[in-house]
């Protein structure tokens, strides 16, 4: 019986941290992880404390092994972002980049169809689909519309090349 409890009471913590991580995501663009694009795979500048965290249901499970990169970045330029899943069967279903475009809709950036078996997924994009330059939110979504992560990036007329 206490062992029942022990489950129920860690369920219902972890139900209101992931609200609280939800609402955290919610709360507008606040800055980057700056990572400058270069022959070496991209140089890590300076990093967000905010950015790219793993919510508390994927805690163990999925983790941002690599942020947004380059960062910022020009419109031209393609964005990777790397994952890791740690854990088989433990993601439900598809994994959705995703962020607000014109009129707060939420825009499709790329989808990684399967990643329920341990390993490295790469999302991919082209930042001229949010057409405006500044920062932007984007968010990891898993089938059923739960947030895995987010972060931000920002957009800027030329690509820096120094940090």
């Amino acid at each position: 019986m206490t062992l029942v409890m022990a489950f129920v009471i860690g369920g219902c913590d972890n139900q209101g941290a992931q609200e609280d991580f939800i609402d955290e995501a919610g709360l507008p663009a606040s800055g980057i992880t700056r990572i400058l694009d270069n022959a070496y795979g991209g140089e890590i500048c300076s990093e967000d404390a905010d950015d790219w965290r793993t919510s508390p249901i994927y805690s163990g499970i999925v983790l941002v092994e690599r942020p947004a990169s380059p960062n910022p970045v020009a419109g031209s330029a393609l964005v990777t972002i790397t994952i890791r899943v740690l854990q088989f069967d433990r993601v439900r279903g598809i994994l959705d980049l995703r962020a607000f475009g014109n009129g707060n809709t939420l825009l499709r950036l790329d989808t990684i169809i399967e990643a329920s078996s341990p390993g490295e997924y790469v999302f991919q994009f082209s930042p001229s689909i949010l057409s405006e330059n500044g920062l932007h939110r984007l968010f990891i979504f898993d089938g059923i519309g739960e947030l895995v992560s987010y972060g931000d990036i920002e957009l800027v007329a030329n690509q820096p090349t120094t940090c």
